[in-house]
């Protein structure tokens, strides 16, 4: 059950970045005002289904394990992307403040919390259908 309380961890991590890379990717194009959420909406739903899906294979504990590395590695590419590659995720935070670490944590908590309630609400779901 570990390996694939991993995978999944895995999975959500990479649906994310994906999702990230593309909302990045139709930003910077003339009509990518309109179309850049797209790419999020796609993630939220596809998060949604995978929590559907999988979640009755997980335990409680497990569940807040997903949540937790899910959301820190996805917290933690979205770092290195932003102060690496494309310098407007990270917009007006320096690397080593007080104030980046403020925000990555706000980030990072609702992004646990986000998981949580979506891998929950999929295992409830599963368990009255």
């Amino acid at each position: 059950m570990v390996c694939s309380m991993y995978r999944m961890i895995v999975y959500l991590s990479s649906i994310e970045v994906l999702g990230l890379l593309g909302f990045i990717i139709t930003s910077r194009y003339h009509g990518g005002m309109v179309t850049r959420y797209i790419p999020l909406l796609l993630v939220l739903a596809t998060t949604a289904l995978i929590a559907y899906v999988k979640a009755k294979e997980f335990t409680s504990q497990e569940i807040i394990c997903i949540s937790v590395g899910a959301s820190t590695i996805s917290i933690l590419i979205v770092q290195v992307l932003g102060f690496t590659v494309y310098p407007g995720l990270v917009k007006d935070l320096v690397f080593l403040s007080v104030d980046n670490l403020i925000r990555t944590g706000v980030v990072l908590s609702l992004g646990i919390v986000g998981h949580c309630t979506l891998l929950f609400l999929g295992k409830v779901g599963q368990l009255r259908g």
